[in-house]
């Protein structure tokens, strides 16, 4: 008995004492937390941009665009019309219909670029500049932006040709690593339905459906052929010669630029050169004639 009445004052001590360090401890917090603070010490509640931060992180959306399925649809309609009007020649209705596009932030600079292509074809040269120096500052990457202000430079400039217009186009030889698969609709290659289901299902036009419409799908080649034109001003006939044989096998027409650098050769002097050119010429204008007397002229028109 006497053995339990011990053991019971033992175990009653030591939770005496566990409550009573437990109460210490509160009262010692209570007691010294408003001076560390300085003041009150009601908890305060983080400020607005760290509560911010503490929250979760949201899951992102992996389209880069949030129009609904009808905007879609009828922005890949509207693409494809802006195409068109190109290829057909009606600029002006292809400028506007461009600009009533509103493409994601990772496909629109190929609308700004189609605005200036329409722009030089209507030999608005100082509005396609403006604005194509905008693009080339913003995608320093892009070598169809370098290209087409190139040109812009290339007709808007004085005599002899200006050096920046030059520049620009070494600038989109350099970088003429241009990707042709890209979806002018991102992350949808595939055909978009009409969610009325009225029409049928189209596939959205590619970068590549845009330079051919636009006429510039062969980069780097169609760089050096203007390049070349302007060498030709400047005297660097080595240089242009080189890059005009490259164009010509790329079957752009060089007749004129050859004749051209025929013509500087020999008024410098240089007789052997200049026969050299010469033979270029006749070749092209025997492979002209050729052409032109066993295919159907219609064949040749645009």
């Amino acid at each position: 008995m006497l053995m339990k009445t011990v053991k019971k004052s033992e175990i009653f001590e030591h939770w005496k004492w566990i409550a009573l360090s437990f109460i210490a401890g509160v009262v010692a917090v209570a007691l010294t937390a408003p001076t560390a603070a300085g003041g009150d010490p009601t908890p305060q509640t983080l400020p607005e941009e760290m509560t911010e931060c503490a929250l979760p992180m949201p899951v992102m959306d992996q389209r880069e665009t949030l129009a609904s399925p009808e905007e879609e649809y009828q922005t890949c309609l509207d693409l494809w019309l802006a195409l068109a009007q190109h290829e057909q020649g009606a600029y002006g209705e292809a400028v506007a219909t461009w600009r009533t596009l509103a493409l994601p932030q990772r496909t629109h600079v190929w609308r700004e670029l189609a605005i200036g292509a329409a722009l030089l074809e209507q030999h608005r040269y100082a509005e396609s500049s403006k604005l194509l120096e905008v693009v080339t500052q913003e995608h320093p990457q892009n070598p169809v932006g370098f290209y087409l202000l190139g040109v812009a430079q290339t007709e808007h400039g004085l005599a002899p040709p200006r050096f920046d217009a030059l520049q620009s186009f070494e600038r989109a030889i350099t970088l003429a690593d241009t990707r042709h698969d890209d979806s002018l609709v991102p992350n949808n290659w595939g055909e978009i339905a009409d969610p009325q289901g009225a029409y049928m299902p189209i596939a959205p036009p590619s970068v590549s459906h845009l330079l051919g419409s636009l006429g510039i799908d062969t980069l780097p080649v169609q760089a050096m052929f203007q390049a070349a034109r302007l060498q030709l001003h400047r005297g660097e006939f080595e240089i242009a010669e080189e890059r005009l044989d490259r164009a010509t096998e790329a079957g752009i027409d060089t007749l004129i630029e050859y004749r051209t650098l025929e013509q500087k050769l020999e008024a410098e002097g240089r007789t052997l050169d200049a026969v050299r050119v010469r033979n270029k010429v006749m070749k092209l204008e025997l492979n002209d004639m050729q052409r032109q007397a066993f295919v159907p002229q219609q064949f040749f028109v645009r």
